[in-house]
């Protein structure tokens, strides 16, 4: 921020040592070069002194407040006003330097005598008077282009720690709805399978170290995730050892060098056994497929439709899919595709996240 503040000052003063000297250079044809630096500096001062009242001033108070029509009579004003003593300070500093034009160049020589504007000839206020205009508008650009880009600055920054803010609620909605389905999982596992509960156990410890450590972080490897996602399918097969109709299928030998959003993917996974229920165990299959296509991480997941076993089921699945939905649009936003719909009679999820 210091940095960008010395760049402005020196910005300005390279634009305002500019214009002394290109003001100058023109008078210097019709003034000797000593009177002609001095009026331009003279000049550029007052010029430089309206033009911050106007940064300062004139546009938080009137411009910025969409008070458009006193801005502009309080501008023209104070222009006018600082012409008329541009100018008269040039006659009263060198009343014996500045030459009259001949008539033959003069605007206003089809009148008998010269036109006078607050008793300064109209010849001479006239181009101060533009000029500082021409000066005025490329300084108001200049500030409301500067405010305009630190407003957006500000606004982004704004919104980012507001996704942040949201990001991390959401992923602290991970751990409770993790721990919430494991304990469900590993109540089930001691009612009906006791002797293998100390398996189930071990593995668990695994994932929460993969839950509570390293989703920490805002990035995991696919790697991490797949993991994740083998014990979670070893956990069904313990719990219901019927239940064989899974298949996992991934070959992506990039996998530890590709990053993304940890936890990612296993809403839509615990989403396939969760309505995947049925009393018929030869009707109940799962498909779930993570490969690699033209810089896309490509998920999809395929289960049949089932009866639901719980009323928190239907909960927990709403809670998952909106998390999920939730995180892709904050930080994959027009880079991913989510598609949900049924084919027969499975549900089919088709998710696709750009990494490149």
């Amino acid at each position: 921020m210091e940095w960008n503040k010395r760049q402005e000052t020196i910005l300005q003063i390279i634009f305002w040592l500019l214009l002394i000297g290109v003001a100058a250079s023109m008078v210097s044809q019709i003034l000797p070069l000593q009177v002609a630096i001095l009026m331009s500096l003279k000049s550029v001062l007052i010029i430089m002194i309206v033009a911050y009242i106007n940064d300062r001033l004139i546009i938080p108070r009137l411009f910025q407040e969409q008070r458009f029509w006193l801005y502009l009579f309080t501008l023209v004003g104070v222009i006018t006003v600082s012409a008329w003593i541009n100018v008269s300070m040039d006659e009263f500093l060198f009343p014996k330097e500045i030459p009259q034009p001949p008539r033959a160049i003069s605007p206003f020589n089809r009148f008998k005598k010269v036109v006078l504007i607050f008793g300064v000839p109209a010849y001479r206020i006239l181009p101060a008077f533009f000029i500082t205009i021409a000066v005025l508008f490329i300084t108001t650009v200049y500030t409301l282009s500067k405010q305009f880009i630190k407003k957006e600055s500000q606004n982004s920054a704004l919104e980012k720690e507001k996704i942040q803010h949201e990001l991390n609620f959401l992923r602290s909605q991970i751990n409770p709805h993790f721990i919430f389905n494991a304990l469900n999982n590993l109540h089930a596992m001691v009612q009906i399978k006791p002797e293998k509960s100390g398996d189930y156990i071990l593995k668990l410890g695994e994932m929460l170290r993969y839950v509570l450590e390293d989703c920490k972080k805002d990035k995991v490897t696919l790697a991490q995730e797949i993991q994740y996602i083998e014990n979670y399918i070893f956990f069904q097969k313990l719990k219901d050892e019927n239940f064989k109709h899974i298949d996992f299928q991934y070959e992506i030998a990039q996998s530890e060098s590709i990053e993304l959003e940890p936890m990612l993917f296993i809403a839509l996974v615990e989403n396939t056994f969760l309505h995947s229920y049925t009393d018929k165990e030869q009707e109940r299959h799962i498909r779930i497929q993570i490969k690699i296509v033209n810089q896309q991480i490509q998920l999809l997941t395929q289960n049949n439709i089932g009866k639901e076993n719980r009323s928190s089921t239907r909960r927990e699945h709403h809670i998952g899919i909106a998390n999920i939905k939730r995180r892709l649009a904050l930080l994959y936003r027009g880079t991913h595709t989510l598609k949900q719909y049924q084919e027969g009679n499975d549900f089919i999820s088709e998710l696709s996240i750009n990494y490149g």
